[in-house]
């Protein structure tokens, strides 16, 4: 008597061209009107726009395609249908062939992109075929919701960076060249995990459970920012390593800090460098940080007229008709919002559980940004592209107009090589053209020319200011701003 045994289909790894690949139409990130359409071109489009895709394209064309990498993907009437993979895929697609890009800003971005990648790195990729869709789906399933693997949290991506130094394989310079973080952003990080360990010696497993939670942005504001240099007295070599002057008297100040960090005076999430100093920093060391006595002379009473331009500012600040105040109303808010984009950067980098966020990595990303901030307080904050006539320069500029008649041009020093000389004179022509074009716009009222530079590449940058803004345009006033950490 002869047995049959149930025959089951194997999973195949296998190399295929790109061009092979098609998106899912079904992709559960895509909604039901643009599903409907059972149009490729449309998924990537909406992938392009919602799902990070630039972000992605980034990350191929700055490290390669990962090649630990499998996508996903199933066969079906004939065609392979990418089930665990499509953000990769559509990256790779644009990347490829940037006409497939939807708009003009788009296509720009990642034709740039293609000027620093090698495109053979990802004409081919390893896929893995499912023997069905609905076996994949279990797969897939895993991987997503039931999340078997779990993400890097904050900690780990620090023991990481400690780990590359110390095998000696790598320096500070190209480990922060290799993973994509500048060298100072690199050498902070090593100093958190420094002071994470250290704090880690002197809690009990409730307070390690409270480091690990909230401990790492309280380290950054009461440690790693320059009054905690200050207090403490240390540096940290090119080896990552803290130094300290006077290594006894830096244990008992960073002892005292911890009921700040994790205990029962734990600085609130607002509180301001001149808060911590109050409260903080004066009370373990009040010689560096002497408390000024305040003045006994009495506040000078608001007239009516003061107190109707304080409810003026309130409305503006409450996102209401902004586009009735006049020009000066509106720059305190502008100029409060570029002095301090760096602090927003820097705080959406540290996220809980190391989930996904935005990370300045070129001139869009600061102007998506700007845009997000900006939109708190203005009805209308709008991207344009503008290139004033058929004779002007054929460059084209990205810039954000305020409903108020403001232009913000966005660009950053990050990616910009050469020499500090170099780089300034490039960023002079550049804003000196832009200048030229913006002040032809028919809404143009304000300029502001916003540099983010965290690497600190522009020398001398308050006289870079002053040279830039003092170009004269008529009726137009100028601004130029610099922000550096």
């Amino acid at each position: 008597m002869v047995t049959k045994t149930k025959q089951t289909k194997q999973w195949i790894d296998d190399v295929v061209d790109v061009g092979k690949l098609n998106l899912d139409l079904q992709n559960p990130r895509i909604p039901k009107h643009v599903k409907e359409q059972n149009d490729e071109t449309l998924i990537r489009n909406y992938l392009l726009e919602k799902e990070d895709i630039l972000r992605i394209a980034r990350s191929i064309a700055n490290d390669g395609y990962h090649k630990s990498v499998i996508s996903v993907v199933f066969k079906h009437n004939g065609k392979l249908i990418v089930l665990d993979g499509n953000r990769r895929l559509a990256a790779c697609q644009l990347l490829l062939n940037p006409e497939l890009a939807p708009n003009a800003r788009d296509k720009k971005a990642i034709e740039n992109l293609g000027k620093i990648l090698n495109k053979e790195d990802f004409k081919k990729l390893k896929i893995t075929i499912a023997p069905s869709r609905k076996e994949a789906e279990k797969e897939i399933w895993d991987i997503h919701v039931n999340q078997l693997l779990k993400p890097w949290q904050v900690l780990q991506k620090l023991r990481m960076y400690r780990n590359l130094i110390d095998s000696g394989d790598y320096d500070i310079k190209l480990a922060s060249k290799e993973y994509g973080v500048s060298y100072s952003k690199f050498k902070k990080e090593l100093g958190r995990l420094h002071f994470y360990e250290q704090i880690l010696e002197q809690v009990d497993a409730g307070g390690e459970e409270k480091l690990q939670k909230y401990g790492f942005n309280a380290i950054d504001r009461l440690i790693l920012s320059k009054n905690g240099e200050k207090l403490i007295r240390y540096s940290i070599d090119d080896k990552g390593n803290v130094v300290f002057e006077d290594r006894k008297n830096a244990e008992s100040k960073l002892k005292k800090l911890i009921p700040y960090i994790i205990g029962e005076n734990k600085i609130a999430a607002q509180a301001t460098q001149d808060d911590l100093i109050e409260n903080v920093y004066s009370k373990i060391d009040p010689v560096t940080f002497p408390i000024k006595k305040p003045s006994k002379k009495k506040k000078k009473a608001k007239t009516k007229k003061e107190l109707v331009e304080d409810i003026k500012s309130l409305a503006l600040k409450r996102r209401r008709n902004s586009r009735n105040y006049p020009l000066n109303e509106a720059e305190d808010i502008v100029e409060y919002v570029l002095v301090h984009f760096d602090v927003v950067a820097e705080q959406l980098l540290d996220r809980y559980d190391n989930r996904e966020t935005l990370r300045i990595n070129d001139e869009y990303d600061v102007q998506d940004l700007l845009h997000a901030l900006l939109a708190m307080f203005f009805d209308d904050v709008a991207n344009e592209e503008w290139n004033p006539s058929e004779g002007a320069s054929s460059s084209r500029g990205d810039f954000l107009l305020l409903d108020n008649g403001t232009i913000i041009e966005a660009k950053t020093t990050l990616k910009r090589n050469g020499t500090s000389q170099a780089i300034r004179k490039k960023l002079e022509e550049e804003l000196n053209n832009d200048l030229m074009q913006y002040s032809r716009h028919p809404k143009c009222k304000r300029i502001y020319l916003f540099i983010y530079d965290p690497e600190k590449k522009i020398k001398k940058h308050t006289t870079f200011e002053r040279g830039v803004s003092s170009t004269k345009l008529k009726d137009i006033k100028v601004s130029t701003i610099v922000n550096r950490d």
